[in-house]
C-alpha cells in the first residue's frame, strides 16, 4: 500500500470518528417518562470505502462496547454506502450483514463474540446449560 493510500484511509477514519463523535449531538432529549436505550439514543453514519475488515471490526467494537476475537482467515476490504444517520442497534444489524456477505458469521462465546467463517461457524460448539431436575423418591 503506497503511503499516500495509507494517508487518506487514516485521514478519512480520523474525520469518521470526528464525525461519530459529534454525531451525538442531533440527539432530541426524551421526557423524564419515557425509557430509551443507550443504545436507541445514539445515531452514527456509518460510510466506508475499502477498508480492512479487521478496522471495520475494531470500529464496531468500540461503538459497540463488545469484544470481538477474530479469525485469522478473517481478511477483506468493506465498502459501505450509508448516507444517513442509524441507531448503534441498526449499525450491529449492518455490521452483521456485511460479515454475511463477506462469507463471516460471528459465534456468542460468553462475554466475547467469535468471528470466523461462516463454514466454521457450523462446527463450532455452542455452549449448552442444561439444568439437573432434582427428582424426589418417596419411601
Amino acid at each position: 500500500m503506497k503511503k499516500t493510500e495509507l494517508l487518506l484511509i487514516k485521514t478519512f477514519l480520523l474525520l469518521f470518528f470526528l464525525r461519530l463523535l459529534f454525531a451525538g449531538q442531533d440527539i432530541s432529549l426524551a421526557s423524564s417518562n419515557q425509557k430509551i436505550s443507550k443504545d436507541e439514543e445514539r445515531f452514527v453514519t456509518i460510510d466506508f470505502d475499502n477498508v480492512d475488515i479487521r478496522d471495520f471490526i475494531k470500529f464496531i467494537s468500540e461503538l459497540t462496547g463488545k469484544n470481538f476475537v477474530i479469525d485469522s482467515r478473517v481478511r477483506g476490504k468493506v465498502t459501505i454506502v450509508s448516507p444517513t444517520k442509524i441507531s448503534v442497534k441498526e449499525a450491529y444489524k449492518v455490521f452483521e450483514s456485511v460479515l454475511e456477505v463477506h462469507g463471516f458469521t460471528t459465534v456468542p462465546a460468553g462475554n466475547i463474540i467469535k468471528i470466523v467463517p461462516i463454514i466454521s461457524a457450523r462446527s463450532k460448539n455452542v455452549e449448552t446449560i442444561l439444568k439437573k431436575k432434582q427428582i424426589k423418591t418417596r419411601r
